[in-house]
C-alpha cells in the first residue's frame, strides 16, 4: 500500500486525520481566524496551543511534500551560502545549504511564502 499523500487535504482537515487536533479545535480557530484576517490558521492553532510549532511543522512538511529538517543537522556548504546576498537571508529566513547540478537547495521557515520562489 503506498503513502496517503495529503498535498490536496486543507490543513485543518490534515491536522485532524494527523490526530494534533480535534474539529471543536479546529472550529475554534477557524471562528478566530474570521475575525483576524491576516492570520494563517497554523499560527493561531500554535497560540491558541492546540499544536506545537513542531506539529505545525510536520503537518506542513507532509502537506507540501518537502522534507522537515532541523538545521543543526545540516551540512551547509559555505559556497552555497556565498550564493544568497545576507540581507535577503535574513529577510526570508533563507539558509542555503548546498548546490546540486546547478540548483541551489536551502532551508526556509516558511514554504509557503511564494515570494522566496520569485527571488
Amino acid at each position: 500500500m503506498g503513502a496517503i499523500v495529503f498535498n490536496n487535504v486543507r490543513l485543518g482537515d490534515l491536522l485532524i486525520n494527523l490526530g494534533y487536533i480535534n474539529q471543536e479545535q479546529l472550529d475554534q480557530a477557524l471562528a478566530f481566524q474570521k475575525e483576524n484576517r491576516g492570520k494563517r490558521l497554523g499560527e493561531i492553532l500554535v497560540e491558541m496551543n492546540f499544536i506545537t510549532e513542531e506539529q505545525m511543522l510536520q503537518a506542513l512538511a507532509k502537506r507540501t511534500e518537502l522534507e522537515l529538517v532541523h538545521t543543526s543537522a545540516l551540512n551547509v556548504q559555505m559556497s552555497a551560502v556565498a550564493l544568497v546576498p545576507r540581507q535577503i537571508a535574513e529577510k526570508y529566513c533563507i539558509l542555503p545549504v548546498k548546490v546540486i547540478n546547478n540548483t541551489l537547495v536551502a532551508a526556509v521557515n516558511d514554504p509557503l511564502n511564494f515570494t522566496l520562489l520569485r527571488i
